[in-house]
C-alpha cells in the first residue's frame, strides 16, 4: 500500500499548488505559456541525474521524451482554457476524462488490469471527484463554445498519453533515470515556446516580477506542484497508473478544506461558498472518495 500513501501525500501537496494558482488567477493575468514554461522548466533540477544513469534503449528514450513533451503541451492547453475564464467548465471535463483515458490506454498499451474491488474504488473516487468539480460548473451560465469541450478533451488525452508513457519508461528503465528523460522532453518542449515572439516576451516579463509578492507566491506554488509531480510519478511506478490518477480527486477535497479556512480567516485572499447546499454536496464527494480509498486499502 506504499503507492497509496505516496499518492495521498502527493495530491495534498498539489492541493497547495492549485490553491496558489486559484489565488493568483484572481489577481494577475498571466499568459498560459508562462505557466506551462515554468512548470516544465522547474523540472530541470532532475536533469543532472542523466550523467549518473546508463543510456536507456532507444524506444524507452523516445517514449520518455515524448511523454514529457506531451505533458507540457497538455499544460499549455489546460492553462489556456483557464485564461479564457472557463476553469469551472473544463475542470469537470478534464478531471473525468483523464482517469478514464488512462484506464483504457493503460489496459490497451501496458496490459494493466484492475481487480473487482479496485474497479469499484476507481469509479467511486471518480464520481466523488466529478461531483466536487461539477458544483462550480453548475453555477456557470451561458452558452459553451464548441472549442471548449474539444480542447478539454484534447488536454485530457495529452495528459493520459503522458502518464501512460511515464509508466512504460519506469517499468522498462528506472525511476530517476526515467523521470530525467521525460523531464528532458518536457524542458525541450518548454524551450520551444521561446521561439514564439509573444510567448518569449511573456516569459521574460514574468521573470521581472519574480521579486514581487505574487511572483514569490507563483514560484512557491510551482515548487509545490513540482514536488507533487515527483511523488505522483513515484506512485505510478509502484502501483496502477489509472488508480493513482483517479485519486487526484483528493486534492480537491484538501483544496476545499483549506479554502474554507482561508475564506473564514482571510476573505480578502479567497472567498469560498459555505452555504448548506455547497457543504452537503462536497460532503457527499468526500464520502465517495473516502469510501473508494478505504476499499483500496483492503482490495
Amino acid at each position: 500500500m506504499m503507492w497509496l500513501l505516496v499518492t495521498l501525500a502527493a495530491y495534498c501537496l498539489n492541493g497547495v499548488a492549485i490553491l496558489v494558482d486559484k489565488v493568483l488567477l484572481r489577481k494577475v493575468d498571466k499568459h498560459p505559456v508562462v505557466y506551462a514554461f515554468y512548470v516544465s522548466a522547474l523540472g530541470a533540477v532532475v536533469l543532472p541525474v542523466l550523467f549518473f544513469v546508463p543510456l536507456p534503449r532507444l524506444d524507452v528514450a523516445i517514449i520518455g521524451l515524448s511523454a514529457g513533451a506531451l505533458f507540457t503541451l497538455a499544460l499549455f492547453v489546460f492553462f489556456w482554457l483557464l485564461r479564457q475564464g472557463e476553469a469551472s467548465r473544463v475542470a469537470p471535463l478534464v478531471g473525468s476524462l483523464q482517469p478514464v483515458g488512462i484506464l483504457v490506454l493503460a489496459w490497451l498499451l501496458l496490459g494493466e488490469h484492475l481487480s473487482a474491488g479496485q474497479f469499484v474504488a476507481f469509479f467511486l473516487i471518480l464520481a466523488g471527484s466529478w461531483n466536487i468539480n461539477q458544483e462550480e460548473h453548475d453555477a456557470v451560465k451561458g452558452e459553451v463554445h464548441w472549442t471548449i469541450p474539444l480542447l478539454g478533451f484534447l488536454a485530457a488525452l495529452l495528459f493520459a498519453l503522458s502518464y501512460v508513457g511515464n509508466k512504460y519508461v519506469y517499468t522498462e528503465y528506472a525511476f530517476w533515470g526515467g523521470l530525467a528523460w521525460r523531464t528532458l522532453g518536457s524542458v525541450i518542449m518548454a524551450l520551444l515556446f521561446l521561439l514564439n515572439k509573444e510567448g518569449r516576451a511573456e516569459i521574460f516579463a514574468a521573470r521581472k516580477h519574480a521579486q514581487e509578492p505574487t511572483g514569490a507566491l507563483f514560484i512557491a506554488g510551482q515548487l509545490a506542484g513540482a514536488g507533487s509531480f515527483v511523488l505522483v510519478n513515484y506512485a505510478i511506478m509502484l502501483g496502477s497508473t489509472a488508480l493513482v490518477n483517479a485519486l487526484s480527486g483528493i486534492q480537491y477535497v484538501f483544496l476545499f478544506l483549506v479554502a474554507l479556512f482561508l475564506s473564514e480567516r482571510y476573505p480578502a485572499v479567497l472567498k469560498e461558498q459555505v452555504d448548506p447546499q455547497t457543504i452537503a454536496r462536497k460532503t457527499v464527494s468526500l464520502l465517495l472518495i473516502s469510501l473508494g480509498i478505504a476499499i483500496l486499502f483492503v482490495a
